[in-house]
């Protein structure tokens, strides 16, 4: 989850003296916008909150074990390089292994104040990543007219 992109790894790629080549003033400043953002909030570090680190020190190593196995990233049809979670999430535990890992998440009353923080986090990463991907199709849709 997450992009390695910023002003170095473009400059190493695209060149740095490669922008000025391009004709369109337009298509220049989109593309040098797009090459300099920052993107560090699109990225697993925005989104490895203390609660994620936290509730995975307490729930049990078999439930993780069945959450990931039955929902865990799979790779996309649409792009081989994208991961995506399934869209429900249905796992099924005895009753005496979901009271066992309801009283171990009560017994963390912290857990609440780093729900709230990362709720947060993963909330601010979906606005920048969806900013970023209008902003990479309307570039993307420019550079397609042109050709």
């Amino acid at each position: 989850m997450g992009i390695s992109t910023d002003s170095q790894n473009w400059t190493l790629i695209f060149g740095g003296d490669q922008l000025r080549k391009i004709e369109d003033p337009a298509l220049r400043r989109e593309l040098s916008t797009f090459m300099s953002g920052n993107y560090g909030s699109v990225t697993l570090a925005a989104v490895a909150t203390k609660y994620r680190e936290d509730v995975r020190r307490v729930i049990p190593d078999p439930v993780q074990v069945a959450i990931r196995r039955r929902f865990g990233d799979r790779p996309d049809p649409n792009g081989p390089q994208v991961l995506v979670l399934p869209k429900t999430c249905d796992l099924r535990l005895a009753d005496a292994q979901a009271a066992e890992v309801a009283a171990a998440l009560r017994a963390n009353p912290q857990l609440v104040g780093e729900l709230r923080w990362h709720l947060a986090a993963v909330a601010t990463f979906l606005e920048e990543a969806e900013s970023l991907e209008v902003q990479t199709r309307n570039l993307s849709g420019r550079i397609d007219r042109m050709n």
